[in-house]
């Protein structure tokens, strides 16, 4: 009876476990600086955001994400959707150090190591830049491994091969600026009463 006992409590801690990881990679903290929203809700400070949750940020505000193995900001005038294991931006900037892989209309386009790199969403057009690391860009089933640091530019009309074939637009100096929403947060995060147990370092920091 107490071999069962110990093996259905083994089996349950085993289960807790899986759960709690499982749910730890759909979570993220969000730090708010300016007019910040959350499914249309308004987010002062922080909170922690769910899978599925719609992001968008005012006229000169701004969202650092503390991610599992990422940390990502989200620029002023963004739309974007939280995933768990991926963001989709809809419009926007997102500025990215880490690991994350990030949807840009049909395009899946993922960290292949610890990157820093921007993606600004504008219509149908993406603005790649990379300051560091590899990314994998994907559509379906084909897709091409880029490296930085430098800028391309192309469009949801685009193929995997013609953006191959773009080249680097120009290149880009390695801990560059976030803009005024990178400013605006990383001015936010120097105050006393930021809480220690998020990560203090913007990624427009050099």
């Amino acid at each position: 009876m107490l071999r069962v006992t110990l093996k259905v409590a083994s089996v349950c801690f085993i289960c807790l476990s899986s759960l709690l990881t499982h749910a730890e990679t759909r979570t993220a903290v969000l730090i708010a600086s300016g007019e910040v929203s959350v499914n249309g809700a308004s987010i002062r400070r922080s909170t922690t955001v769910f899978e599925g949750d719609r992001l968008i940020t005012g006229p000169n505000a701004g969202v650092l994400l503390h991610l599992r193995g990422a940390t990502v900001q989200l620029s002023e005038s963004s739309n974007a959707r939280f995933e768990g294991e991926k963001l989709s931006l809809v419009s926007g900037a997102a500025l990215i150090r880490g690991n994350e892989t990030v949807v840009a209309g049909p395009f899946l386009i993922a960290a292949m190591d610890d990157a820093d790199f921007k993606i600004e969403r504008i219509g149908t057009s993406t603005k790649l830049s990379i300051l560091k690391g590899r990314l994998k860009v994907a559509r379906g089933k084909n897709s091409v491994v880029l490296a930085g640091p430098g800028e391309r530019q192309f469009s949801d009309e685009d193929t995997i091969g013609g953006i191959r074939q773009h080249g680097v637009i120009r290149g880009i100096a390695v801990g560059a600026a976030g803009g005024v929403s990178g400013a605006t947060v990383t001015t936010w995060m120097q105050r006393p009463e930021y809480p220690s147990s998020i990560s203090h370092k913007s990624p427009t920091e050099p």
